[in-house]
């Protein structure tokens, strides 16, 4: 499954190998921010981990419930962040949203406009039930994302995410597939606001 989201001023696709520097740049300009909310985001992050996270998103039909994209500026080329479906359960047909934003590009409303896409996505196009965002209850830039795109909070799960040696619950939110507007059932590709 082939898959390119084009919002205007970026662009959502796969992975190349020829992204590695890119995206190591994105992590290391962000490893402050990434570094509390990401288990993977650690002091000594190296350049190889992000060749092997590429690798792993190279054949996603065959490597198992993660799909991973990048957030690309269409006019730099410049990778703003990364959002991706994981814990893809094809049986219940759910999944988890996730998303991050390099540090010198938030504020500018990317992160709720690629999740809102990658929901709908999920929803229409790959036939899931539902869509869960599962964020720290520290996570508020997370959190508001989540509401933005039209996620019902669900209740907290408590010590459910673990980040280095700290442990953290964590809101539920889900959107299910009757929460899309008629414009995303026609493929549009909207939820409410």
């Amino acid at each position: 499954m082939q898959i390119e989201i084009d919002t205007g001023d970026l662009l959502v696709r796969r992975f190349t190998r020829q992204d590695v520097d890119l995206l190591y740049e994105a992590i290391i300009d962000s490893l402050p921010e990434l570094s509390r909310w990401m288990w993977w985001a650690h002091e000594n992050y190296a350049k190889s981990e992000t060749a092997t996270f590429i690798e792993s998103q190279l054949n996603p039909e065959t490597e198992g419930d993660e799909d991973g994209f990048g957030i690309f500026e269409k006019g730099s080329g410049q990778i703003l962040g990364c959002a991706g479906l994981n814990r893809v359960d094809r049986i219940n047909k759910y999944c988890n949203l996730g998303y991050w934003v390099r540090s010198s590009a938030t504020g500018r409303g990317i992160a709720t406009t690629v999740a809102r896409r990658l929901a709908t996505f999920a929803l229409t196009e790959l036939g899931m039930n539902r869509v869960e965002v599962i964020a720290a209850v520290e996570n508020v830039a997370s959190l508001r994302v989540a509401e933005k795109i039209g996620a019902k909070r669900e209740g907290i799960a408590r010590c459910r995410l673990t980040f280095g040696e700290k442990v953290h619950d964590a809101w539920v939110h889900s959107i299910i597939r009757s929460d899309l507007s008629c414009e995303a059932r026609r493929g549009i590709g909207i939820l409410p606001m």
